[in-house]
């Protein structure tokens, strides 16, 4: 079948600009709707998100398909999640010549994981400013992870799930990230690579997933893990000890826990790697002590 090109993915911002108006639809600045308008970035994230074929992706937000179109040629399945229905009837039309990809018109918030996930193992997505964090999240702590996902988002979010122990920008995202991917900046990309232009930069970040060391279900440490984490993020100016007591389990109960895992518990929040977290969630598990 032959590709109509008057459908085709527009990668400029004239063109952007003209399909947009085309189906109706402008972009709304507090939602962070900002299109790639970029060919030469275009290529760039997708030959770091996908280097080489793979058996099938999951994108999300695909907007008018910039990324979706080369994504569906080295994918033998491409499932693409779009909230506006107006951009998923297009993308829709656009790639009829695709028969191996499926549009789903959802929001990545609630949709069904286990549906968009299924036969996927990589995520690619340039997502939106207003919810793209709560996205991540969902995914980093969806039980069945994806093995890669390659994400575009906020330079200031970019050095979050990149920072180390210690750093300003440490802390749960980076905590959350790490425990079970491998981070990495691919690439910084202009706010004059979209229309309309974003007030900040953007960041390509790749996320490789991690071994699991225990091979076995870690569900209840993981839960712990993300409960004590989430605590002492909440009062991260106070030392670990008090930071966990407040509303936590007793403190006798809680030193304990902290002596078994190594943690220093007069340690701040910012300053504990990402191993100590999960190993003080395994120790207060064990002892079932875990109502944090």
């Amino acid at each position: 079948m032959s590709v109509d090109v008057r459908r085709a993915a527009p990668v400029t911002p004239a063109a952007v600009r003209a399909a947009l108006e085309g189906i109706g639809v402008r972009p709304n600045r507090s939602l962070g709707q900002n299109f790639l308008a970029d060919r030469n970035t275009r290529d760039c994230i997708v030959d770091a998100a996908v280097p080489s074929e793979v058996e099938g992706i999951l994108e999300i937000g695909p907007g008018l398909g910039a990324l979706t179109e080369p994504l569906a040629a080295r994918a033998k399945r491409l499932v693409a999640v779009e909230k506006d229905y107006r951009l998923a009837s297009r993308l829709r039309e656009s790639l009829l010549h695709f028969p191996h990809v499926q549009v789903l018109c959802a929001d990545a918030l609630d949709m069904d994981l286990a549906e968009a996930l299924a036969g996927t193992g990589t995520v690619v997505s340039n997502l939106p400013y207003s919810s793209g964090t709560r996205i991540l999240v969902r995914l980093i702590q969806y039980r069945e992870r994806p093995a890669r996902m390659a994400v575009m988002v906020q330079a200031e979010v970019a050095e979050r799930l990149v920072a180390s122990p210690g750093g300003a920008d440490y802390g749960l995202l980076a905590v959350w990230g790490q425990r079970d991917y491998r981070v990495t900046v691919a690439r910084t990309v202009s706010p004059t690579c979209f229309w309309p232009a974003p007030e900040v930069n953007s960041t390509v970040v790749i996320m490789d997933r991690l071994e699991s060391p225990s091979g076995g279900s870690d569900a209840p440490v993981r839960e712990t893990f993300y409960a004590v984490t989430r605590r002492a993020f909440q009062h991260r100016r106070k030392r670990l000890k008090g930071a966990l007591s407040v509303g936590g389990p007793g403190i006798a109960g809680l030193e304990e826990a902290l002596r078994d895992a190594g943690v220093d518990g007069d340690a701040r929040p910012e300053t504990i790697p990402v191993r100590d977290w999960w190993g003080l969630a395994a120790s207060l598990t064990r002892s079932g002590r875990t109502a944090i």
